[in-house]
C-alpha cells in the first residue's frame, strides 16, 4: 500500500462542492506540501486524511484505509493541527500536558516526553503562562507542539507554519526529523514548500500537479498562472540561469553565492 493516497475522493458542504474526484498518490514516506488558492479543499483534506470528515472515494494514510472501522487507529497515528484562532484559558504547561490523558502511557515515559519538548524548544520560561498572553507565533508553537508531544505518525498541520519565526521553523523540522514523524502541510508562504520532499498543488477541488517538490516548482509557467510566486531562491536561479549566471536549482543564500562566485 502506498504512504498516502487519495482515489476519486469528493467533498461537499451545503454550500456547494469542494472537492471533485481528487486524486493523488505518494508511493514511500515523506513531507508532503499542499498548496492551492482559497476554497481549493486544502483543510477539507486534511481532515479527511485523519477522518475528521469522511467523503466518497478512497484515502489510505501509512497503509490504512481511513473510514469508520479504522477511525481509533487513525486518530492515534494521524494528529491534525489547525489554524483556528481557538484556544483554551490554561497556562502552557496544561496545554502541553493535556493530550496523554488519551494515551496509556507510563508516567516516567510522559514526563520524559514532556521533559524533552520543553527542553528541545527551551519553553521553561513560558510555562506558567496563560496561553491567551503570548504572542500570536507563540501561540501557534505550542499548539503545534500538543500536537506532536505523543509522537503521532504522521502530524497534519494546516496553514499554521507561516506564523512561526524563521529559527522556530527551522527547529520544528529538525525536531520532527529527529523523531521520525513525517508532515503534511497545507501553507499559504512559498518558501515554505522547501521544507517539504512532495509537493501537490490544488486547483478548484482537483489535483493540477503533483511531484518531488523541485520537480513541481521547475514548472514555472504553470505554477504562476495558478496564482503562485516561486519561493525566491528558486526563482532567482531561474532568472539566474537564462543569463547564463548559474546552471542549477539553488534553494538559500549561501549556495547561491557560492554558485556565482566559483
Amino acid at each position: 500500500m502506498p504512504f498516502i493516497s487519495c482515489e476519486k475522493v469528493n467533498y461537499s458542504y451545503k454550500q456547494g462542492q469542494v472537492l471533485k474526484d481528487l486524486d493523488f498518490r505518494v508511493e514511500k514516506p515523506s513531507n508532503i506540501a499542499i498548496i492551492g488558492p482559497s476554497g481549493s479543499g486544502k483543510t477539507t483534506l486534511l481532515k479527511l486524511l485523519n477522518g475528521s470528515l469522511f467523503g466518497n472515494g478512497e484515502i489510505i494514510v501509512n497503509d490504512q484505509v481511513v473510514d469508520i472501522t479504522s477511525l481509533k487507529s487513525i486518530k492515534r497515528k494521524v494528529s491534525l493541527v489547525l489554524d483556528d484562532d481557538i484556544f483554551v484559558k490554561e497556562r502552557v504547561i496544561d496545554i502541553l500536558k493535556q493530550p496523554f490523558s488519551n494515551l496509556v502511557l507510563k508516567p516516567s515515559e510522559a514526563e520524559q516526553r514532556l521533559a524533552s519538548i520543553i527542553d528541545y524548544f527551551n519553553l521553561e520560561g513560558i510555562l506558567n503562562e496563560n496561553i491567551e498572553d503570548l504572542k500570536v507565533r507563540d501561540k501557534i508553537l505550542i499548539k503545534i507542539l500538543a500536537g506532536i508531544i505523543t509522537k503521532p505518525e504522521i502530524v497534519l498541520l494546516d496553514d499554521v507554519v507561516g506564523h512561526l519565526i524563521e529559527e522556530d521553523k527551522n527547529l520544528l523540522f529538525k525536531y520532527l526529523k529527529k523523531e521520525r514523524i513525517y508532515f503534511v502541510m497545507t501553507t499559504s508562504v512559498m518558501e515554505d514548500v522547501m521544507f517539504a520532499d512532495y509537493l501537490v498543488v490544488l486547483y478548484k477541488g482537483a489535483v493540477a500537479i503533483e511531484g518531488k517538490t523541485l520537480s513541481v516548482l521547475k514548472e514555472e509557467k504553470l505554477i504562476r498562472r495558478l496564482g503562485f510566486n516561486l519561493p525566491f531562491y528558486v526563482d532567482l536561479s531561474i532568472q539566474l540561469g537564462l543569463y547564463g549566471v548559474v546552471d542549477g536549482m539553488y534553494l538559500n543564500k549561501e549556495d547561491m553565492v557560492s554558485a556565482i562566485w566559483k
